[in-house]
Order: C-alpha cells, then structure tokens, then sequence
C-alpha cells in the first residue's frame, strides 16, 4: 500500500538526487556527476548524477507519484528517475532523514539535496533546484512548530515569505522544529491586450501564478490590468480573432503545456449613450431606459463622465435584446429591470455585482450564462474544499487522460482515498473527487460532465439522499439562501458557461446569497487549504466522534423527487452521457454501522432501487447498500463523514465493486 511520507536514512554528506521523468530545461548544479538509475519496474539504466558507493536507503517514486524505498544496499547513488506512468503532476513530500520533510511537483522541477552534519544535534539540508521550461522559481520557505507547537509559515501562496531565492539554499534543522521545507515555483501566462493597453505600460502583461498546489492557473479577474475607452473586456482567448479556447476572466485556463501560454484580450465595444435615458444619485448613474436598436448590448462603463453602477426595474422590460453585457461598475439589477425580455438569451456579469435576482428576469429565458471575476477568491468553500476540484478535472481533461469523476455531497469530500483508486487501476485514469456539500446540485456536475466527459471516462455516483444530491435544479431554497453551488465554483465560473440556466431555478437569488459574503472574504488565487488533497478528498478528518447515527425514513421521504419532475433534467444528462460512451456507476454514501437497522433493507431493494433505476437510464448500481456501512468508530462529526481510515477501509470495498463493473 502506498505510503505518502517514508523515511530516508541517509549517511553524513550523502547526496541523493529526486528528479520525475523527461528532461530539465537546465541540469541541476555541482551536486550531481554519474550514477545508476532506479525505476520502478526495478530496472537500471544512466543518467547524470553523483556520488560515489556508500550504504542507504534508496528514495523512488512509486506509480501514484508518491515516495517508497527500496532495501538498503551498499550501491552508487545518485540521480533516482522512476518511470512514472500516473501522478506524474502531483506533488511528493519526500522525508529527509527525519530532520524536515520536503514538498515539490517533479512534473515543474528537478531537486538535489544533501544532509551533512551540523552544531550539535543540527544537520545541515543543501537543496538545489532546477526549473523545467515553462516554471518559474519563486523561492525556498518553510514551516516549523513554535514553541506552542503550532504550525507557523508554509508556501507563499499561502502568505508565507521566501527564505531564499536562490536556486542553492543551505537549511539547519533539529529534529524538534518539525520542518516541512517547500519549493516554490510559479508559470508564467502572457497577456496581449489585443487593441488595448496594459495599465502599467509595456506591449503585454506577465502573471505569475502558483503551482505549488494547483494545475491549471486561474487567470487575472478585471481589476484595471488593462484598459480601452469605450469597450468592455468580456473574456480571453488563445487567438487573438477569439477563434481559439476562450476562458472567462478569473476562470481556469486549460492547457497542455505552459511554455509559451499567451492569453488575447477580447474586447467588445460599448454602446453609445444615446442608446439610454438614466437617473442620477450621488454622481453616479443608474439606467432608467433603453431605447436603441441593438440587440446586443453592452452597458457604457460611464456616460458623460459618471460611472453607470445600476439597471433600473423597467429598463429593458419587453425589448427586442438578445445579448447583455455588464461592466465592473455595476452593483444593482432591480427587479423586473429584464422582465418580459422573449428573446433575451445571453447574459455576462461580473462578480462584484451584488443586488440581482430571478425577479429581474421576470417573463424572460436566459440560457447562457457568462461570470467574469473582478473579486479575488471566495476565501470559504472554494479554498478550504473546493478549488482543487475542477482544477484536477480540467487538467486531466486539456491533457487526454482517461477519468474517474466522484460526485456526492460532504460524504464524498470525506468518504474517499483517491490515489488508492488511481493505484488499483494501475494509473489507467486520474480519479478526482468532486464531492462537496449535500447543498450544492448534483445536476451542475452532471451538465459539466455532459460538456467535457468522453467516451471511457467515469462518473461514480455517490450521493446522500437528498434533494440536491438527488438533482434537483433549483440552485437556492424558496428564500433564495443556499449558495454553495456558487460558492464551490468560484474558482471557476466558466462551469456556467456551456450550462443552459434556463433549466434551472433560483440560479441569481442564489447567486445574491452568495455575492454578498463574497465582498467580505476574500483570498489570492492561488491560496489553498491543506486540509484538501490534490485529488479532491478531504484529509483533515482524523478523529471520530464516536458515530451513534441513525437514517430511519431517509431513502423513503425523498421517493417522490423521482415522480414529480425534480429530477427529469439530471436523468436527462445521465441519458447523454451514456450515449457518449461515459460509465455511469452508482454507489451509496457511506453510513454509520450503529445506524444499520434504521435502514428497510427490504424497501430499497424492492422499491427504491427500482425507482431510481427506472429514472435514471443509463446509470449501473454497483453496490449493495449494507455494504455501505463502517463502524462508529469511523465516524467523524456527522451521519456522513468518514475519518480518514473510515475513507481508506470504505474506498477499498467500492474499488472492487468498480473492478467488477468494469470488468478489469
């Protein structure tokens, strides 16, 4: 079984060299001569790297891209290059000879180090790095324990500084500090600004973005990068005609590869003032009339000098518009401002709106949804849970790779060992976890899947009983609060932008529930919580509770969601994703096994299993829901949160419920 940190025992002032497979844009410094090679098929070959015989332990990537050791051996060591063939862009955090721990992505670079000896109980830990092309070093940091034992520093994406920006950093460690040391690197996106100009000067703009953690950088949300009187920028794209991948501002940029990634800037020309009779109030402008004859409108940034911040209620109300284009400025849509609008399909925002709702579309059908960033990251969901989500599905999408794709509510987020699964199929697909909290609607996953999902990939099922889970498409409650659907996709709204909205409901009531705590909690783009894996599954639920759950009438009471039309539109994606060629699995959230007799295991064999099964055509159900059950013990603060060996002992039983459902 893999193991995430392993130790190394290591002689004085031996040097072992940690590197992934594929050449370097540079070679690593004077820590490296000739040496044999380690790989994980047990074979040997040559590479560079250096030191002489000695006796240790040899450090090697196993196939999840995780570390594991072989038998010690008096041997030459040196330049380790394992044949990676999954989790090759994950990072590894490799132990040095117990004294700190290093985190680095061998997919961005090559690591040397060596450990010598110190004053007193000290050792001395010399790294070097050496970028690969597309990565850019941004520095060494480190945490350590103060003398509370709390955990103090980390990676500069999270705030923390750079000890050194040197790619040679020489570090004195004790044992009792407890010192993770992380490389920190970054990739570099070009922007063009296509007709505009970049407000700081210079023909093109380049951002640095963190990849310590992430895959795919986010891109710049709209906060005056770039500018150009009289036009809106409304997206970017890989061409500058607009003819090429287009991603919304803030949104997640795909990519294969990040040298030479340029972004266009897409710009769209503001309709002339004429066009509007407005209001004013406080030397601001509030549209109170449009009377051109454009149906593609969009909105002047100002008009005669005055910001427009506002669209009144009645302003649009029963035009000929197809298209509306908001600016940054504005904060306010009335209600009714877009009602009775028949042919009004396409709508683009900016985040920083705060006060809209589905009664400013009264009578109206938007179907297309376009949300550009002008906020920094929503510092609650996103990053604690969700950010790395879309972020793996996305990567490994842009990248050609088969998928495991598992939706659920907070049973997933806590229920799964994703590299396990990755392990036992032997590095065929990357698995991503998608679950996230029994609030959000399943249905939004499901019409990404449709979009991005091909033929051979996997969706694995695994929802609590429940309407959202379920797949109801009513994005907010009758009040218009629930906003986790938004708030879990803020680190990229483009999930919206192939959806068709007018399949759903409550979509900006809930979307003002969440605009509002947006403005008050706010995170850089590339923070993340490490309470979160790479892959998606939450790792900071280690101790129980206890469990003492029971789940009497939970499956009975949500019967009628397959009869009433809730759930007619996710059965209708389930059906388009099976035509695709897409493996749809159900499986139960886990459960509490103190809860094991509240369940009319009768009931769901009879009656509730072949209601879903006659809804949801297309859809294959794997498991045996008394299999489903783990002890109290693995239970940790809810009736569906598993501790993290609850997820490892419940991930085992499904993986051979997936195995026998895929035949392998």
């Amino acid at each position: 079984m893999k193991k995430k940190i392993l130790s190394l025992a290591l002689a004085t002032a031996v040097c072992v060299s940690v590197v992934a497979c594929g050449d370097a844009s540079t070679s690593s410094s004077s820590l490296s001569t000739t040496a044999s090679t380690v790989n994980t098929a047990g074979t040997s070959g040559n590479t560079s790297g250096s030191i002489g015989s000695t006796t240790g332990t040899v450090i090697t990537c196993n196939p999840s891209g995780t570390t594991q050791t072989t038998a010690s051996t008096t041997s030459q060591i040196g330049v380790i290059s394992p044949d990676v063939t999954y989790g090759e862009f994950d990072p590894v955090t490799v132990d040095l000879g117990g004294y700190a721990k290093l985190i680095f992505n061998p997919a961005c670079c090559n690591i040397t180090y060596k450990i010598e000896d110190g004053v007193g109980a000290k050792k001395n830990i010399t790294l070097n790095i050496a970028m690969k092309k597309g990565y850019v070093f941004d520095g060494w940091s480190k945490s350590e324990l103060n003398t509370k034992k709390e955990r103090v520093g980390g990676p500069i994406a999270n705030g923390a500084t750079a000890d050194s920006s040197e790619a040679t950093y020489t570090y004195s460690v004790t044992k009792s500090k407890d010192t993770v040391i992380w490389a920190n690197y970054s990739a570099e996106i070009t922007y063009n600004p296509n007709g505009g100009t970049v407000a700081g000067g210079g023909e093109t703009y380049t951002q640095k973005y963190s990849m310590v953690y992430y895959k795919c950088p986010n891109t710049l949300p709209e906060q005056g990068f770039f500018t150009r009187d009289g036009y809106t920028l409304v997206e970017y794209n890989t061409k500058a005609d607009g003819s090429g991948k287009a991603v919304s501002l803030g949104s997640k940029m795909a990519i294969e590869t990040m040298e030479n990634a340029t972004l266009y800037c897409i710009w769209e020309k503001q309709n002339d003032s004429a066009d509007f009779e407005t209001s004013s109030a406080n030397g601001t402008l509030t549209i109170t009339k449009y009377k051109g004859t454009s149906d593609n409108v969009v909105i002047p940034e100002k008009i005669d000098g005055k910001r427009v911040v506002g669209i009144a209620g009645g302003a649009f109300t029963g035009t000929e518009v197809k298209r509306v284009v908001l600016t940054k400025n504005i904060s306010n849509v009335a209600d009714g401002a877009f009602a009775n609008c028949a042919k009004l399909e396409s709508f683009v925002m900016f985040d920083n709106l705060v006060n809209i709702s589905d009664d400013s579309f009264t009578g109206s059908s938007v179907k297309n949804l376009r949300v550009n960033a002008a906020l920094n990251l929503y510092n609650n969901w996103t990053v604690s849970y969700a950010a790395p989500k879309m972020d793996r599905l996305i990567w490994a999408k842009a990248n050609g790779k088969k998928v495991i794709a598992i939706y659920g509510g907070s049973g997933s987020l806590y229920g799964w060992d994703c590299e396990a699964i990755e392990e036992a199929f032997g590095g065929e697909y990357v698995v991503v976890n998608l679950g996230t909290n029994a609030n959000a609607t399943a249905t939004m996953f499901f019409d990404c899947f449709a979009d991005i999902l091909t033929k051979d990939d996997v969706v694995l099922w695994a929802p609590e009983p429940g309407e959202w889970t379920f797949g109801s498409t009513a994005m907010g409650s009758m009040w218009g609060g629930n906003p986790k659907s938004w708030e879990i996709n803020a680190a990229h709204y483009d999930i919206f932008r192939d959806m068709d909205i007018s399949e759903y409901t409550k979509v900006f009531d809930s979307y003002a529930s969440y605009a509002s705590a947006h403005k008050n909690a706010q995170k850089k783009y590339d923070a993340f919580s490490e309470s979160t894996s790479v892959h998606g599954d939450g790792i900071d639920n280690t101790t129980s509770n206890g469990g003492g759950y029971t789940y009497a009438n939970e499956y009975e009471r949500r019967e009628k969601l397959f009869t009433d039309g809730t759930l007619d539109y996710i059965a209708e994606l389930i059906g388009k994703l099976d035509a695709n060629g897409v493996k749809v699995f159900h499986t139960y959230a886990a459960m509490d096994a103190n809860g094991k007799s509240s369940i009319d295991s009768d009931y769901i064999k009879n009656t509730f299993e072949k209601v879903f099964e006659n809804k949801f055509k297309g859809i294959e159900m794997i498991s045996d829901i008394m299999d489903c059950f783990v002890p109290s013990t693995q239970i940790r603060d809810s009736a569906w949160h598993l501790t993290r060996d609850g997820a490892e002992a419940r991930t085992a039983v499904v993986i051979e419920d997936l195995k026998e459902a895929l035949g392998k």
